[in-house]
């Protein structure tokens, strides 16, 4: 059974395809919990950041057929430093969010297997 987030594809991980006596399940389990989520925030960005862009786009063309120079210069202005910097930002920044998921994944598989093996000695 897959179960969804309500108005959306994020797709959260069903427990009864992880063996939760395992350390390493517990965590992939925990792990997808998080990374499965973060796919919407990657579209999402994406999203956003298409419709800034169009419309971006779109002032600089409504401005040109006006013949008003300074907004389509300063929405083609603009536009370019969303597309050749505030873009890659956003990129960074959600590597960077992966990165510290992925990190926090290898934290919980140790903390799990020093919880189920390592006390119990």
């Amino acid at each position: 059974m897959d179960i969804h987030s309500i108005e959306s594809n994020v797709k959260f991980p069903d427990m009864l395809f992880y063996d939760m006596k395992k350390p390493g399940e517990m965590a992939l389990y925990l792990a997808h919990c998080d990374l499965y989520p973060f796919r919407s925030v990657i579209e999402n960005n994406k999203i956003a950041l298409d419709v800034i862009a169009e419309g971006y786009y779109q002032m600089a063309t409504e401005a040109r057929e006006q013949d008003d120079f300074v907004t389509e210069s300063w929405a083609m202005t603009s536009g370019s430093l969303h597309t050749s910097r505030v873009w890659m930002y956003t990129q960074y920044s959600l590597l960077l969010t992966m990165v510290s998921i992925l990190e926090e994944a290898v934290n919980t598989l140790c903390r799990v297997h020093m919880n189920m093996y390592l006390i119990h000695i």
